[in-house]
């Protein structure tokens, strides 16, 4: 009985942790898509836009492979062994690309904007680490 209730819990553990990356990736995707849209529509795309651009068609390939996998993994009930590192290279790839493009998107308009939109990233990815590691002490402490 406890064994079943073992991993029912390790199930919605795995299920929870399945559920972010597949929302940060269909939140990326979309975003980027708004900005390649402007992009494309822009007279001549050099310098920073340029940066942009090459970002957001490394990033969208990713993201999009993220969430098929992703998906794929939760409705079978399976988690990808051999591959795992690729698969984690091509995820962080993805996310990393698409900061880097909306980044250099706002560079283009404004350097202030894009040095604060950069410190502002490295301050949320800052708590939001320090959050999840606070987290996790929290449910080891709790227990099973």
């Amino acid at each position: 009985m406890q064994k079943q209730k073992d991993l029912k819990e390790q199930r919605e553990e795995w299920e929870s942790h399945m559920g972010l990356p597949i929302q940060i990736s269909g939140v990326l995707f979309a975003l980027d898509m708004i900005f390649l849209q402007k992009l494309i529509q822009s007279d001549g795309v050099t310098g920073w836009k340029l940066l942009s651009l090459l970002a957001f068609v490394l990033a969208l390939p990713c993201l999009g492979g993220n969430v098929f996998v992703m998906n794929q993994m939760r409705k079978t009930k399976t988690v990808l062994q051999g591959p795992a590192r690729t698969f984690g290279v091509v995820q962080s790839g993805g996310y990393l690309a698409s900061v880097v493009g909306v980044w250099a998107s706002i560079m283009g308009v404004s350097l202030l904007g894009g040095l604060l939109f950069l410190l502002g990233t490295m301050i949320v990815l800052f708590v939001c680490a320090n959050a999840l590691k606070d987290l996790t002490q929290r449910r080891k402490e709790k227990g099973p």
